[in-house]
C-alpha cells in the first residue's frame, strides 16, 4: 500500500478518535479523557477504522497507481495537503480539551505507528495496562433482592392495568396479560423463594429461645434444716 494513502488513513483515524473523545467529554462533563480511553474498546476501533477508510478519497489512491500507470495518475500533491489539513484539525480539537498538542507532535505520532515496538516499549505498555486494570473498580455482581423483584412486578402490573383500562377487547387483554405473566414465571418463583426464606428467618427469630439468667439457689433456713 502506498505510504501516502496510509498516512491519509491514519490521519483520518486519529481525527475521528479525537473527535469521539471530544464529543464524549462534552456530553458528560464529569468524564475525563482517561475515563474515555478506558471505555474505548475493539468494537469502537473497528467502527472508526471503517469510517476512516470511507473518508479516503479516490485522489488519495493515485499514489498506488503512480508507478504502474503514471499516465492515468493526477497530481498527488492533494494527498499531502489532505494530511496537513487533518493534522491541523486534530491539533485544534486537542486544544479544545486543554491538551498541549502541536502539529509536530501529531506528525511524530502518526509516523511512530508504522514502527515496530521495542522491548522497552512493550514493557512500558504492559505496565500501563496493569495500572489501568488496577484503577478500574470491580463491579459488584448482580443479584436479585426481594424489594427489587417486588418493585419490578409492581411496575409490570401497573402497565398491564393501563392496557386493561384502554383496551375494549377483554379477550385480547387477558391473552396478553397471561402471556406476560407466564414469561415472568421464573422471576416469580425467585421472588416466592425469597419471601419464604425471609418468613422462615423471622419465624426462627421469633421462636428463638431466650437464655434465662442464672439464679441463686433458694437458701435453706436453719429451722427447716433441724426439723
Amino acid at each position: 500500500m502506498d505510504q501516502g494513502v496510509i498516512a491519509t488513513f491514519k490521519a483520518y483515524y486519529l481525527r475521528r478518535v479525537i473527535g469521539n473523545a471530544l464529543a464524549a467529554t462534552e456530553k458528560n462533563k464529569d468524564l475525563t479523557l482517561k475515563d474515555f480511553w478506558k471505555t474505548y474498546n475493539i468494537l469502537d476501533a473497528v467502527n472508526n477504522i471503517g469510517d476512516s477508510w470511507d473518508e479516503v478519497k479516490q485522489t488519495s489512491m493515485n499514489g498506488v497507481w503512480k508507478k504502474l500507470c503514471p499516465q492515468f495518475v493526477n497530481d498527488v500533491k492533494e494527498v499531502q495537503e489532505t494530511v496537513t489539513s487533518v493534522i491541523k484539525n486534530v491539533v485544534d480539537m486537542s486544544k479544545t480539551m486543554n491538551l498541549e498538542v502541536e502539529e509536530d507532535d501529531v506528525t511524530e505520532l502518526l509516523a511512530s505507528h508504522g514502527e515496530e515496538l521495542s522491548a522497552e516499549d512493550l514493557i512500558q505498555l504492559e505496565n500501563q495496562m496493569i495500572e489501568e486494570e488496577e484503577d478500574i473498580p470491580t463491579p459488584e455482581p448482580k443479584r436479585f433482592t426481594r424489594q427489587g423483584l417486588a418493585a419490578g412486578f409492581a411496575l409490570i402490573q401497573e402497565g398491564l392495568s393501563r392496557f386493561e383500562a384502554e383496551d375494549h377487547n377483554m379477550e385480547r387483554y387477558t391473552r396478553v396479560a397471561r402471556g406476560v405473566m407466564d414469561s415472568l414465571r421464573c422471576y416469580k418463583e425467585i421472588l416466592e423463594e425469597k419471601k419464604m426464606a425471609s418468613f422462615q428467618t423471622k419465624l426462627q427469630q421469633y421462636f428463638k429461645k431466650v437464655e434465662r439468667p442464672a439464679t441463686d439457689p433458694v437458701p435453706v433456713s436453719s429451722t427447716s434444716a433441724t426439723s
